[in-house]
């Protein structure tokens, strides 16, 4: 199991969903799960990522004729197998874009793109938001398993889940999610990427990322096999980029740290630089 851990608005969610989309283009059947974020933000988050748009112009719609044929361009692409991506655009050379403007994706596909071969691997978002439980969570997605299949499984965020909260069995009852959550993984052989929330009151002047900032660290850390850490400075939003350092790693050294170039307004995080130290 891997966790993410950042305090709030420094992109924990776009990093999840950049791993889930990097995993999806390389083949995989992704299901994102969502419990704090709508669907349909999700989805518009998803398309900025994968179309290049800023986020802020696809959610209020305002978008120029070029922005639309680039927008209906990826969706097409995102669909197909890499391999017939030359194929279409040598088609709309030929054709030009005006048919693809006019239509819908779901149209043009169905009328011209007969023949083509098509991704079968999926990116799911799975949207629980209510009621998440853990027998809820492994119910809905071994449905999914059963009908597209699950490679990876992404948690936005376990934190929120319908579990005891009080001072005295909160943290012990985390411990006991976290834990049939890697139970989870280990018994479907498949990774489980999660986030969680650094507490800014805890950060203290120094803001120095430890584990001490995750709320009941010891119940998260226990169960995780990797994970990663970061607070954005003053000068990493003037650079736009994220340090991400190691809070834990299983059956590995920890004297690493890896940068992330940031480009927010797509959603995208595009890692930089990996640093090994002595």
């Amino acid at each position: 199991m891997i966790n993410f851990v950042a305090p709030t608005g420094q992109g924990k969610s776009i990093t999840l969903m950049n791993i889930g989309g990097n995993m999806y283009e390389s083949g995989l059947n992704v299901v994102y799960v969502l419990l704090e974020m709508e669907r349909r933000e999700w989805e518009l988050r998803y398309d900025s990522w994968l179309t290049g748009i800023r986020f802020r112009r696809l959610y209020t719609g305002n978008i120029g004729k070029e922005e639309w044929l680039q927008y209906k361009y990826m969706q097409v692409v995102s669909l197909l197998k890499p391999e017939e991506n030359e194929d279409f655009i040598k088609w709309l050379k030929q054709k030009g874009n005006g048919q693809l403007y006019r239509m819908t994706v779901k149209e043009f596909v169905h009328e011209h793109m007969d023949g083509c071969t098509f991704r079968r691997n999926i990116y799911y978002p799975l949207d629980i938001p209510r009621g998440c439980t853990m027998e809820v969570l492994e119910t809905r997605v071994n449905y999914l398993r059963q009908k597209y299949g699950c490679d990876v499984l992404i948690l936005d965020y376990p934190g929120i889940m319908d579990y005891s909260q009080s001072v005295d069995s909160g943290w012990r009852d985390l411990e006991q999610l976290f834990k049939q959550l890697k139970e989870l993984a280990r018994f479907y052989r498949m990774p489980i990427i999660v986030a969680a929330q650094a507490h800014d009151e805890d950060l203290g002047p120094n803001r120095r990322m430890n584990s001490s900032i995750i709320r009941f660290s010891k119940a998260i850390l226990d169960h995780c096999d990797l994970c990663l850490g970061w607070i954005t400075t003053l000068q990493d939003m003037r650079k736009r980029r994220v340090i991400m350092k190691p809070l834990k790693v299983r059956s590995m050294g920890s004297n690493f740290e890896i940068e992330f170039d940031t480009q927010f307004e797509i959603m995208k995080i595009t890692e930089a630089e990996f640093k090994e130290f002595e």
